[in-house]
Formats: C-alpha cells, sequence, structure tokens
C-alpha cells in the first residue's frame, strides 16, 4: 500500500523539499490550501483534502481536516484487527505521517493585532491533528516544527522508517508544542476578560523555553540549562558573548545578583561597579569613570573578587582595560 502523508503548514520555509523528497520515496502528498496551491507549484504531485474527504472546505476554511477520512486515517491503530477492519470497512486509508505547523497565533497577538484578526489566528485542525498523530505514534510519525524535517527525512531515506523511538520523541515534541499554543491563547484571552488580569485568576499558565545550556548547575557535577520566561525580556537579553567558556548556573547567579545591586547605585551619580562572587558583594563603588568605580570596588575585597562577576554601569574603555594588564 502506498504511504500516505498529510501536510499543512503555515510557515512553509522548507516545505518543498520536504515534501518533494517524501514524494521521491513514494509518499501521496495530501494538502490543503495555501501549503497545496505551494507545492503544486513547486512540481510536486498533491491530493487536494477535499478529494480525499469528499467534502469542500466550508466556513471560510475553518472547517477541511475535520472529517473521519483524516481523523480515522490518522488515529488508527494499524496494529489492531479490528481498526484495520474498520478502515477497510470505511474504505479509509491510513495516513502514515504527518507534517502540521500551526497558525501563528504569538506573532499575531504579539503586532497588537485586533481581536477578531486574533480569533481567526487561532488553529483548530491543525492542533488536532497534531494531537491525533501524536498519540498514535506507534503507527503514525508526526512532524510538529520544520526544525524536525532533516532527521525525519535522513531516517526514511536511510532506513526506510522512522524509528518508534524517535516517533515517540517527536509525538512530545508536537504536544509540547500545542500546550505552549494553548497557554498563549489562553493568555491573550485572560487579557480579554474583565477581572482576569487583577487578583488570582482559577489558573495561571506560565511558558518557558530554553534559552541555553549552562556548563553545569550549582555544582560542577550537575547538569543544568537556562529557561526564560516567553514573551519577557530576561538576564540575558542582549547580552552577546564575547570569549571564554560557556556560563554556569552559578555565574547566572552571580550576574543577577551584581546587575540587581548595580541598578541601587546609579542614583548615586558617576559611574557605578559591583563585583559579586558566590552570590556576596566583594566590593560595590561609585566613581568619575568606570575605571574609579571598578578600582574601588575591587580595593574592598580584592580577594574574595578572584574569579568573581563584575557589573558596570558603562563601558569598558582602555583605562579600565589596563587595570589588570
Amino acid at each position: 500500500m502506498k504511504r500516505r502523508a498529510l501536510v499543512s503548514v503555515s510557515d512553509k520555509r522548507g516545505i518543498e523539499e520536504f515534501a518533494g523528497r517524501l514524494s521521491g520515496m513514494g509518499f501521496e502528498i495530501i494538502s490543503t490550501g495555501g501549503t497545496a496551491r505551494a507545492l503544486s507549484g513547486a512540481g510536486i504531485e498533491v491530493v487536494p483534502v477535499t478529494e480525499v474527504t469528499g467534502a469542500p472546505e466550508i466556513l471560510g476554511g475553518r472547517v477541511k481536516t475535520l472529517h473521519p477520512k483524516i481523523h480515522g486515517g490518522i488515529l488508527a491503530d494499524l496494529t489492531d484487527p479490528d481498526h484495520v477492519e474498520q478502515l477497510v470497512e470505511q474504505d479509509i486509508g491510513p495516513i502514515d505521517l504527518v507534517c502540521i505547523n500551526l497558525y501563528p497565533f504569538e506573532q499575531t497577538v504579539a503586532g497588537g493585532a485586533p481581536e477578531k484578526e486574533a480569533i481567526e489566528q487561532i488553529d483548530i485542525g491543525g492542533p488536532a491533528m497534531l494531537r491525533a498523530a501524536a498519540k498514535n505514534f506507534r503507527s503514525v510519525t508526526v512532524v510538529p516544527s520544520s526544525e524536525f524535517y532533516s532527521e525525519v527525512l535522513a531516517a526514511l531515506e536511510n532506513e526506510g522508517e522512522v524509528p518508534e523511538e524517535t516517533r515517540r520523541r517527536l509525538a512530545l515534541a508536537a504536544f509540547r508544542r500545542t500546550a505552549a499554543y494553548d497557554a498563549a491563547i489562553s493568555d491573550w484571552l485572560g487579557e480579554q476578560v474583565e477581572g482576569e488580569t487583577e487578583g488570582f485568576p482559577e489558573r495561571h499558565t506560565v511558558r518557558y523555553e530554553r534559552i541555553s545550556g549552562l556548563r553545569y548547575g550549582e555544582n560542577p557535577h550537575q547538569d543544568a540549562a537556562y529557561y526564560a520566561e516567553v514573551g519577557t525580556e530576561h538576564l540575558l537579553s542582549g547580552a552577546e558573548k564575547l570569549q571564554g567558556k560557556e556560563i554556569s548556573f552559578n555565574n547566572l547567579y552571580d550576574l543577577d545578583a551584581a546587575r540587581t545591586l548595580l541598578a541601587d547605585l546609579t542614583d548615586l551619580g558617576g559611574q557605578s561597579a559591583v563585583i559579586v562572587k558566590h552570590a556576596n558583594p566583594c566590593g560595590a563603588a561609585v566613581g568619575e569613570s568606570t575605571a574609579d568605580a571598578y578600582r574601588n570596588a575591587l580595593a574592598s575585597d580584592p580577594q574574595s573578587a578572584f574569579g568573581g562577576i563584575v557589573a558596570l554601569s558603562g563601558e569598558v574603555d582602555g583605562d579600565l582595560a589596563s587595570l589588570n594588564s
């Protein structure tokens, strides 16, 4: 039986190559709307979802994949004889791969779009198909983001199939994506509902994303990573690494303490410098220049300052850079 892939994406970067290589491996490509047009325009043979369902897209595209011919094909457990029998009875072909990325709701509301536009960017069919494919990962490969295209293609081209271990991991990524998506919608709608932004709502959902790995945790034998709340400024916002090793948990801890103390010195006038080690200030001072401030801060306890974090209110100029040379 010919393998089938359902491909429907808002972010179309890389989709033509992905679908083209699937087609080259013998997959039948099922697609919808703009994705189908983009793939057809690239010379890839596409079966419109309306041809599979036998029903037109309705309500301005709000309903197109919510159909037994689609969800039956995705959710059928192919190891269950009863499921296979029902597919045959209902003339439903199994769908082996589901590649979906969702309407750009987060980007839409971040740009201050009006309510009507924001609501139209709440995806319904996409999350339903992602969740269905992820639930049925033993029979279906779910591809929730373009970051997985290369891995999936490599497995199919080299091994002929995507290993179950990989399908399980992709299912996890899909559920994480739909969870974050629903949380974004909940946050936005909460802002529209009077009273939800005041006091204590019944549920408060916070979304975090991994910003970077860390060299180690609070102790050298511990693994660690740095996460920050989605859509907010965080400790490393705008930071640029110039050289040296990757930062550790303790570096971040000291950096936060140094930055906080530095902010308390800004009202004193002049330039400020703070040196922190193990979350304790080794020195804090103000001066006419950053070099003066640093020199005064270091004089407070030069021994404890060794290996510490330095926070400055101004740029590092030649005078300051030459102090330790």
